[in-house]
């Protein structure tokens, strides 16, 4: 008999953000080279270009009022639901981010 002691993956969950901001918003953005000159294109191309590179029609985000741990509960409680296990039988739910819980129009350093 073996004593290994091992993880299993049973559900995972995501959030998607509801603000949708399509690529016509970016119109009205100044676009600058890497050195902070201004690109001399139209934006119109500079924005299709991108578009066709990257096949980004448009971005998702968070909610103000929201920061990194309400979005991780959201996605926690999809995870749960799919792994059709009671949540009072776990142990851990793993997360995992690279920002922290910063609200809006706040410092991240």
């Amino acid at each position: 008999m073996s004593n290994n002691i091992y993880a299993v993956i049973t559900g995972s969950g995501s959030y998607l953000p509801t603000k949708q901001v399509p690529n016509a918003e970016f119109l009205k953005n100044n676009f600058l080279e890497s050195n902070g000159q201004p690109i001399n294109r139209p934006n119109e191309e500079i924005i299709s270009k991108f578009q066709l590179i990257t096949g980004i029609d448009e971005r998702r985000y968070v909610e103000d009022d929201l920061v990194c741990s309400d979005i991780a509960f959201f996605a926690a409680e999809k995870a749960i639901v799919s792994s059709g296990i009671d949540k009072e039988a776990l142990d851990y739910i793993i997360v995992a981010h690279n920002f922290g819980d910063v609200k809006f129009g706040g410092d991240p350093f």
